[in-house]
């Protein structure tokens, strides 16, 4: 957040190479059967010495089952407005909370990267003022977006898999140019060719030790114990 707050809007590069990291951690907690939801800027954490990106903060996380459904309670104590969908902030049993809970929140923080503002209320969703603010962004910078941040879960995207591909989706050249890395159909690198973030086994940024949940952020309180790195 604070690297959002006085350098500004991220180039897109950058910006997908962080968000590429984020997944990374996603996906890992997904499959380890957890939801984040807290998914925002303030909660990401990148190293000064080597850029490594970390998600931190599981106060609010809830355990899920092989299906994706909550196991636990549907009430969440404290929400972030602008990064939760719809059904994390009305709390209802009869909305179950799903990974395209965290979702949402990852394209509203991808949102955030590359405009420098805050992402826009649910209203404001609705009216698709999300899609606004990214309309001079690159095509796969506007579908990712769109895509997860679609007001009803059941159009929305749900796994990271499919936010990847949207992400490093392979960009349109104009005016004569090259493509930019020749990636292929699932999105490929979409970084320019150098692998950086784009493959979904190329140096992931979660840490994956087989533990159990509380040990798990027991260890990620501790990386933010220790770590002199910079926070958002």
């Amino acid at each position: 957040y604070d690297m959002i707050k006085f350098n500004g809007a991220f180039d897109v590069e950058p910006a997908v190479k962080c968000i590429n990291k984020v997944l990374d951690a996603v996906e890992y907690i997904h499959n380890n059967n957890t939801l984040h939801l807290d998914i925002k800027p303030s909660n990401i954490m990148v190293r000064r010495s080597d850029g490594r990106v970390t998600l931190i903060d599981f106060g609010l996380s809830k355990e899920i089952d092989d299906q994706g459904r909550l196991l636990t309670s549907t009430s969440v104590i404290g929400v972030s407005p602008r990064f939760a969908p719809l059904e994390q902030m009305q709390r209802s049993a009869e909305v179950q909370m799903s990974t395209a809970t965290d979702i949402y929140a990852t394209g509203a923080t991808l949102l955030m990267l590359v405009t420098g503002n805050l992402p826009p209320m649910i209203s404001d969703v609705l009216e698709n003022k999300h899609i606004e603010m990214v309309s001079s962004q690159p095509e796969n910078i506007k579908n990712a977006i769109a895509k997860s941040m679609e007001v009803a879960p059941l159009k929305r995207i749900k796994t990271v898999a499919e936010f990847r591909a949207l992400l490093n989706a392979k960009k349109e050249v104009t005016g004569g140019g090259t493509d930019n890395g020749g990636s292929n159909g699932n999105g490929g690198n979409g970084n320019g060719g150098n692998g950086n973030g784009g493959g979904k086994n190329n140096n992931p940024q979660a840490e994956k030790p087989k533990v159990k949940m509380w040990m798990w952020i027991a260890a990620m309180v501790a990386v933010i114990a220790i770590s002199g790195g910079a926070y958002w």
